[in-house]
């Protein structure tokens, strides 16, 4: 058997105004997986196992990430109205993903210029999208908020 770092019990208890509240609280020395039926309601005990928690350690050290500033998006009908603080996060040696966090968006490739690259097409499509739907759609709270934020971050090049 596994040693554990610690127990956790946690009850899930109904009352009129929670129907499903819960709580945690931590127990010394108990073993995971133990149930217990009270007044309160059931109270199921779980561990946390010491080798899955430095499985976890070692895959995020191999996850990195680059904060980079993109200043064009290699367009010819919209250009940044200013740079876009991007987050590239790198999967595997091959595997990119460029993040605007803001507006949900993201971009993918084999190197970090080509999620890049992938991001800057979204970003566009997904404005040009968004602008030709909004008048004959109701777009929802995610596209709302996206095309909110594109509008502050592009801006239409005169031609």
């Amino acid at each position: 058997m596994k040693d554990y770092e610690r127990s956790t019990a946690v009850t899930i208890a109904s009352t009129q105004t929670d129907p499903w509240s819960i709580t945690h609280r931590e127990i010394p020395g108990e073993r995971p997986l133990g149930q217990r039926s009270g007044t309160t309601g059931q109270q199921i005990v779980v561990a946390e196992d010491l080798g899955l928690r430095a499985e976890v350690r070692a895959l995020a050290k191999r996850f990195t990430t680059h904060p980079v500033n993109i200043n064009t998006l290699a367009n010819d009908n919209w250009e940044l109205m200013h740079p876009l603080n991007v987050t590239v996060e790198q999967r595997a040696e091959d595997e990119f993903i460029a993040c605007l966090y803001d507006a949900d968006l993201y971009g993918y490739g084999d190197s970090i210029p080509g999620a890049l690259e992938d991001l800057r097409v979204i970003i566009v499509d997904q404005f040009e999208f968004l602008l030709e739907h909004e008048r004959t759609v109701e777009l929802g709270s995610l596209p709302k908020g996206q095309l909110e934020i594109l509008r502050r971050m592009l801006v239409k090049v005169d031609a």
